[in-house]
């Protein structure tokens, strides 16, 4: 296999920025910036929004189904209280409520009846929400029956009976009601995404696994209330089911481009985004890169990038075109010490590939054809498993037996850089051409050859997730970037 079929598409760069399918939404941030250090009645630095024309879900069949990330699960002071975080509410008795704790869903109808599902060890590892990951939530309510389940797997409290008649509307997102406290405790620190609720029974109560949505939720005519879209600088949300509109906001709620779809890549003045992908279904995009050196992306510096001499997967798409010396598809740190890069060397047919670290560089693959990778897109795929280094293109190892790499990862300050070899990268050492679907894990996802991904890389999937053998479960707490433009 010499690439994979491709969609490249003339014209089709956008400075303004293009978004592809998996990440033209964005995600709500409740509490501001400085959430993890709120206390008790600082209503300045909370949030919630208020919706109105939500049908009560009454007595029949429903689904509550939603992204959430949390910054944090108490506020400073740690009044019991202050335990909860409101996801969805009424302001009255009567109304179906969701709350979060710090080991559990909770799902009750304003106390009076409460139905603790305590989160799967499985997709949860502890069985307590890890701050800054984001979780997909489905509550599903089938015949009196009701069903929790996280990231795909069902909680550890299984499904239960529930007959109550949830009789009034919610009215609020991000907080308890105005009984208990709304805009002063009980609120949402953190970020919400792609919020629906359904008058039917999506999920089947019999399944102890789901298949979590690989794409943002869309809208059908059981749909009361879908919240798909926000513009970042009007802080408006878009509801394309048309039957329900944000009415109010209480503190300070904003937008941000992080889904659990999707990081932000902030590209350089002559970097543009792109509609060509790798894939042929679906509408996917890519970055494109002009071979020079103020043409490149940055990510800015993760904590979660530094796995010490744990093990990790970097994997990437490019379709390459630059002619340059030594071309860097990534680079994380300085030009001088990077904590890691990568880098295809060579001026004539053929290439090495090299990887650099602080204190030195190794090659990972020697010899290797341009023809192969060269205006063709390819799938790479860097995997550190027990201190040995696997290389793969398009699913086949480069690098044989591997090679020995047990250096400590620990740069957690450093900005990663995509199509130049950092800020002072000279266009010699620059990539040209279009790169996708950047994915880092704390995890060796490859363990031999394996089935190329056929659609967009996801933040959270089972093994095999595309057929064939030697991939890897990725829980959600174990992604560290998605990029999918």
């Amino acid at each position: 296999m010499t690439g994979i079929t491709q969609t490249l598409v003339a014209g089709g760069e956008n400075p303004a920025g293009y978004r592809g399918r998996n990440a033209y939404t964005n995600s709500l941030i409740f509490g501001s910036t400085a959430g993890t250090t709120l206390v008790a009645g600082d209503t300045a630095k909370m949030s919630s929004l208020s919706i109105t024309d939500i049908p009560a879900v009454g007595a029949g069949d429903f689904t509550v189904e939603y992204w959430a990330r949390h910054s944090n699960i108490e506020f400073a002071d740690g009044i019991v209280h202050d335990f909860w975080q409101a996801i969805f509410s009424g302001n009255v008795l009567g109304a179906l409520s969701i709350l979060h704790t710090s080991d559990s869903v909770y799902v009750n109808n304003n106390l009076i009846t409460v139905f603790p599902a305590t989160l799967p060890s499985s997709s949860v590892p502890g069985q307590t929400w890890a701050l800054e990951v984001w979780y997909h939530i489905a509550i599903v309510r089938s015949s009196g029956t009701l069903t929790v389940w996280v990231n795909g797997a069902k909680t550890a409290r299984g499904s239960v009976t529930d007959n109550n008649n949830y009789n009034v509307k919610q009215n609020a997102l991000g907080t308890w009601g105005a009984a208990h406290g709304a805009g002063t405790t009980n609120n949402l620190i953190g970020k919400l995404y792609n919020f629906r609720v359904m008058s039917s029974a999506v999920y089947n109560p019999s399944n102890t696994n789901i298949t979590v949505p690989g794409l943002p939720f869309a809208t059908s005519i059981t749909t009361n209330i879908l919240f798909l879209a926000t513009d970042t600088g009007t802080n408006l949300l878009t509801d394309t089911s048309g039957r329900s509109r944000v009415t109010a906001f209480s503190g300070t709620v904003s937008g941000t481009a992080s889904t659990p779809f999707n990081d932000p890549l902030i590209l350089s003045t002559t970097a543009r985004t792109s509609i060509s992908s790798p894939f042929v279904s679906g509408i996917s995009g890519s970055y494109r890169f002009f071979g020079s050196s103020n043409s490149y992306g940055a990510i800015a510096a993760n904590s979660k990038l530094a796995v010490n001499t744990g093990d990790f997967t970097i994997e990437w798409f490019s379709y390459h075109s630059d002619t340059n010396a030594a071309s860097t598809h990534w680079w994380h740190g300085t030009t001088a010490s990077p904590n890691l890069g990568i880098s295809f060397e060579g001026s004539g047919s053929t290439v090495d590939v090299k990887l650099y670290y602080s204190g030195g560089s190794i090659t990972i693959a020697t010899s290797l054809a341009k023809t192969t990778y060269n205006k063709l897109w390819t799938h790479w795929a860097l995997v550190r498993i027990s201190g040995t280094l696997y290389f793969y293109k398009n699913g086949s190892i480069v690098t044989g037996g591997g090679t020995s790499f047990s250096t400590s990862l620990t740069d957690v300050s450093s900005t990663f850089y995509v199509g130049a070899k950092g800020a002072s990268g000279t266009t010699a050492d620059s990539f040209g051409g279009y790169i996708t679907n950047l994915r880092m894990v704390n995890i060796g996802v490859y363990s031999g050859n394996f089935t190329v991904p056929t659609s967009n890389l996801l933040r959270l999937q089972t093994a095999n997730y595309y057929g064939g053998s030697n991939t890897a479960a990725i829980r959600s707490d174990q992604s560290i970037y998605l990029m999918v433009p």
